[in-house]
């Protein structure tokens, strides 16, 4: 145990302790004491007091201590903040970050009004011949000659005489034709035609229609275009080429 020596009077280390590093400057001497015995459990072991110049030297360095740390405290300068800095030059365009994903398709939109019609296109050009088929036979064939079909007399312009002839049961029809003219009748008590024209229907009567009117009969159509005598009439004659199938 040590104790300090102040005016004459003996102080515990405890008591030393209290007095603070500034009260350390007094005399400190060992105070005799007779060995401490730990007893078996310490192994039998005494414990002794440390020398008087390791003590005094540990109080004086702490006492330095403290007064150092006091004097830097005192001599640090207060901290003083600068003026704020001019702003710095842009920094150059990062690189084009990575395409994103396709969004949801949206909704059907409102279908628009109906848009005129265009113009109409050329015509298209003419398509290939179709292919020929199978020649056909025929076992024999005749012309159809029928009456001739005459109109009433001195027709009126634009009245329309039509006549047709047809093949017999049996047989196709394989072409046709037919003839139109101009024929006097007596007014009154006549029998029949007196006389027959062609080249005098020129300019009266027009053919408009020679064609087939099916497979069987052929059809001719004339027009009167001019004004006629009081005793003439319009006669039209057809033909049918008739043919049997073999």
């Amino acid at each position: 145990m040590w104790v300090g020596i102040e005016k004459g009077v003996e102080m515990t280390d405890a008591a030393a302790r209290d007095q603070g590093p500034a009260d350390i400057t007094r005399e400190l001497r060992p105070v005799e004491h007779e060995p401490i015995d730990r007893g078996p459990a310490a192994g039998g072991s005494r414990w002794t007091p440390a020398p008087g110049w390791i003590v005094a030297a540990a109080l004086v360095l702490a006492a330095a201590g403290v007064g150092i740390g006091l004097t830097a405290l005192v001599r640090t300068p207060a901290r003083v903040t600068g003026a704020q800095g001019a702003t710095g030059a842009q920094g150059a365009t990062g690189a084009q970050g990575a395409t994103g994903a396709t969004g949801a398709q949206g909704p059907q939109g409102v279908p628009g009004p109906v848009g005129k019609q265009g113009p109409q296109g050329p015509a298209g050009k003419q398509g290939p011949a179709g292919v020929r088929g199978p020649a056909g036979s025929v076992a024999a064939s005749h012309v159809i000659t029928p009456a001739a079909t005459t109109s009433a007399l001195d027709p009126a312009v634009g009245t329309t005489v039509v006549a047709t002839a047809s093949c017999p049961t049996g047989q196709v029809l394989l072409g046709g034709g037919g003839k139109v003219s101009l024929a006097t009748q007596p007014v009154q008590g006549g029998q029949g035609a007196t006389s027959t024209s062609t080249s005098t229907a020129r300019g009266r009567v027009e053919l408009r229609g020679s064609y087939p009117l099916n497979a069987h009969s052929w059809r001719m159509t004339a027009v009167v275009t001019g004004t006629m005598a009081a005793d003439q009439v319009v006669v039209l004659q057809p033909y049918a080429l008739c043919g049997t199938a073999s």
